[in-house]
């Protein structure tokens, strides 16, 4: 399931204050998409479960994608100084990263160039998740800040926060 999509289908899930607050932290684009997200649901009369947001979330914190998309740009930055592009272009096209704008803008201009212009066939799912992983792996080892906080607790606030890389 897409992260948005599943985002809204957790946050559809909790109590309307909790759901309000997470909403209230998150800059206008994200809330907005989100929000026609949770409309979606309202209008396919999907009911407001708490066990169906609690089914939603199960894992996704723990997921080595999830654990990217908590990653700021300079942590990857890091994690990916020195990866050749075709590769930098594999893990691109794998998701809507959170922070790919911004560190797209961090490469020289020939680098990023490089790797826009690359086309990225699908890989084969055994040879993305084995990407996710080592990618994860590393962010875990260099960027210890973004690896704790995809490793934190049930609460509901914390957890939709992290997935959208704000704190609590």
């Amino acid at each position: 399931m897409p992260g948005r999509r599943q985002s809204a289908l957790m946050l559809h899930g909790l109590q309307q204050s909790d759901r309000e607050w997470i909403l209230a932290r998150l800059p206008q684009s994200q809330r907005s998409v989100l929000q026609e997200h949770l409309q979606e649901l309202r209008d396919l009369g999907i009911p407001a479960d708490p066990q169906l947001a609690h089914a939603a979330g199960a894992g996704a914190v723990d997921s080595p994608a999830a654990t990217l998309r908590l990653a700021d740009a300079g942590d990857m930055q890091l994690v990916l100084a020195g990866e050749p592009a075709w590769l930098l272009r594999q893990l691109l096209g794998m998701e809507d990263w959170p922070w790919r704008d911004a560190w797209l803008a961090g490469l020289p201009t020939a680098q990023r160039e490089r790797v826009l212009s690359l086309n990225a066939p699908a890989l084969a799912p055994a040879a993305a998740a084995a990407l996710l992983e080592q990618t994860a792996a590393r962010l875990a080892a260099r960027a210890p800040r973004a690896a704790a906080s995809a490793a934190q607790t049930d609460d509901w606030r914390t957890r939709v926060g992290q997935l959208f890389g704000r704190a609590a």
